[in-house]
């Protein structure tokens, strides 16, 4: 009995250090599964592991904010159509370091790529807090400057949007203000 209490107490403290160091990202300690942000309450993104159907409800960011900017937009063709590719950067890039964008073999996968990087960074409709678009190989810190989502032409534009930032070595989730994009 002695033992069981004693591993209880153990695995109590080991929890209670896990949700402290949550807590200390910024991450709630009280994270619901979900399958895509619907599932989630409004300020909260569903952020997937990279393998498997559910994800978890991220509600808090850490305090490093990512800030962007809308810095144009541009057609594309491809052979799916015609598109308009809305782009945006994030100007305080020098702030987060390389080392976030390393590429891993040891964290899940991004569909095909088993090289993905150690962040992700997810474009979100600010109002439906949808998913629009997804950077789970950038290599640098500057690629944060290069970020865009296409939409197809005649496609009206969300009103805001906002990313995220997920390092998926720490769990640690760095979020943006939110920005207007404008419909061509």
């Amino acid at each position: 009995m002695k033992a069981r209490v004693a591993g209880a107490g153990f695995h109590n403290r080991t929890l209670l250090a896990a949700l402290m160091m949550l807590a200390s990202f910024g991450v709630c300690a009280d994270q619901a599964s979900c399958t895509d942000n619907a599932d989630c309450k409004k300020g909260e993104a569903c952020l997937d592991q990279g393998a498997g159907a559910t994800g978890t409800c991220v509600a808090r960011c850490a305090p490093l904010r990512l800030q962007i900017v809308s810095v144009g937009q541009e057609s594309a063709t491809t052979s799916d159509g015609n598109f308009i590719r809305y782009k945006l950067a994030v100007t305080n890039w020098q702030q987060f370091p390389d080392a976030l964008f390393a590429l891993t073999t040891d964290l899940p996968p991004c569909d095909l790529n088993a090289n993905a990087s150690r962040s992700w960074v997810d474009i979100f409709d600010a109002t439906t807090q949808r998913r629009i678009y997804r950077f789970c190989a950038l290599t640098q810190a500057k690629n944060l400057t290069e970020l865009w989502f296409g939409l197809p032409q005649g496609t009206p534009a969300p009103a805001r949007v906002h990313i995220t930032m997920n390092d998926r070595r720490t769990g640690k989730t760095y979020c943006s203000n939110e920005i207007s994009i404008a419909s061509p």
